[in-house]
């Protein structure tokens, strides 16, 4: 996750739609970068579907077409890297792939394990 470089009008537009929708959910947080989406926030991909369409429209972006990948975003931090663009983005997207590549390894050496 990356917390550094995060314009303030990225960070702001997503604190507060994120801050609005658990509000709304009655699940109210005091957000912070390293906050799993998911398991911290309880945010299903259906939400977070919904909340990447209300900040493509506040913030006129749309990262997620070819900057990063959706799947790569696991906190309220990625979420500030895709929509920032340029170098936070590229870096969210190479970490995303050395976690998929680091699984499918563990996965592997499992397999060799129990055999």
């Amino acid at each position: 996750m990356l917390s550094e470089g995060f314009s303030n009008e990225v960070r702001q537009a997503v604190y507060e739609e994120l801050g609005e929708m658990l509000a709304e959910r009655g699940r109210p947080a005091e957000l912070q970068d390293d906050m799993n989406l998911s398991s911290a926030l309880g945010l299903s991909s259906l939400d977070l579907a919904e909340l990447v369409a209300v900040l493509e429209q506040r913030l006129r972006r749309s990262p997620f077409r070819s900057e990063v990948a959706i799947t790569s975003v696991r906190s309220v931090g990625d979420l500030c890297a895709a929509f920032c663009g340029g170098e936070a983005a590229r870096q969210l997207g190479e970490n995303a792939r050395l976690a998929r590549a680091m699984e499918r390894g563990q996965g592997r050496r499992s397999a060799r394990e129990s055999s």
